[in-house]
């Protein structure tokens, strides 16, 4: 079977749109960049969740926005199958369901396109290093250790 003239415009036309659709994926990846460090960003390199310097094309600091019910969860790119999320009583990545409300979070702006990671199942904990490693707990307003920026 060859291919006629005629076909091989629809099939560069599908080829091209793919193309772009794997373009604009990319593009829905974000990094969760400290505004206390801002050389620093939440990352699973090692394996577990950490506050520090990371390569630009690490995906173990690249995470997926999902809106869920007006809410945010954080998946990670490198293991899709783990959530930012405070089910077992502190900050941790992991699997939870969709509906769980301890990896949903709210996104409060604050100054300067920074915003604070607050839970939804327990709204008096936010993401925060105010102590060097990333936990969840409350905290004082003007607290940059707990304003992030979501690039």
């Amino acid at each position: 079977m060859s291919l006629r003239p005629g076909k091989l415009l629809p099939l560069s036309i599908l080829a091209t749109l793919l193309m772009l659709a794997g373009m604009a994926s990319a593009e829905d990846y974000v990094r969760i960049r400290s505004r206390w460090k801002p050389d620093e960003v939440l990352h699973i390199e090692k394996g577990k969740l950490e506050c520090g310097k990371a390569e630009s094309g690490w995906f173990s600091a690249q995470w997926i926005k999902e809106v869920v019910d007006g809410h945010v969860r954080f998946k990670n790119r490198w293991k899709p199958e783990l959530y930012l999320n405070i089910e077992k009583g502190h900050l941790d990545v992991g699997e939870v369901e969709i509906g769980f409300h301890s990896a949903q979070w709210s996104l409060e702006k604050v100054e300067d396109g920074a915003v604070r990671l607050k839970n939804r199942w327990k709204p008096d904990e936010y993401v925060h290093i105010e102590k060097g490693a990333p936990q969840s707990g409350k905290i004082e307003a003007g607290w940059w250790s707990a304003q992030w920026f979501i690039d």
